[in-house]
């Protein structure tokens, strides 16, 4: 895609196209505008998958909090989507605990509350060794996020994670998210 997007504006550049009435400045701006949607997608930029994030009951706040993970994704801004997506998670997987009969406290951790889903989960699916092995991480790496956002979030009064490790923080609890999603729906169908 930026090859092609550099191509077509080495063609512009070619033909000496200028668009009726643009001004230099006008030209200039395009071209900062489109290298800036290159370098983009060339280095990996783009706004962080928030396709897991959902409502998974009638909450109205559970609703609000999922719009506003969904406009800081969008906005590409990943450090202040890592409060709310951690706030999601403790939901979540309480949610979890919950339909499959399990208690949970408010005190409770979000790593303990994904060690327990995934204890749950082990029981009633088979699943693969790297499976096991890549949840069996996903405790730590849930350990490890309630740090980053009691010390490194917009949480408390922080020096917020840099865009680039939030973004690939953000993308790693969203893609156990979007497992357990799957997860449970292929469930759900079964069931039904």
């Amino acid at each position: 895609m930026a090859r092609t997007l550099r191509a077509m504006w080495a063609y512009r550049q070619a033909i000496a196209f200028t668009p009726y009435g643009a001004t230099p400045e006008d030209c200039k701006r395009q071209e900062t505008n489109l290298f800036g949607i290159i370098n983009r997608i060339e280095s990996g930029g783009g706004t962080p998958a928030i396709d897991a994030v959902v409502a998974f009951t009638h909450d109205e706040t559970l609703e609000e909090l999922v719009q506003a993970i969904r406009r800081d994704a969008e906005a590409d801004k990943p450090q202040a989507a890592l409060d709310r997506l951690h706030t999601y998670s403790m939901k979540k997987f309480a949610h979890l605990l919950r339909l499959h009969g399990a208690p949970t406290s408010q005190e409770e951790p979000l790593h303990s509350r994904v060690g327990r889903y995934i204890k749950l989960l082990e029981a009633e699916r088979e699943l693969k060794p790297i499976t096991k092995q890549i949840l069996k991480n996903c405790i730590g790496i849930f350990q490890s996020y309630n740090d980053v956002r009691n010390s490194h979030s917009f949480a408390h009064d922080n020096t917020v994670i840099e865009k680039e490790e939030a973004r690939f923080i953000f993308e790693t609890v969203v893609s156990m998210l979007r497992f357990v999603r799957s997860v449970e729906a292929a469930k759900f169908e079964a069931a039904s």
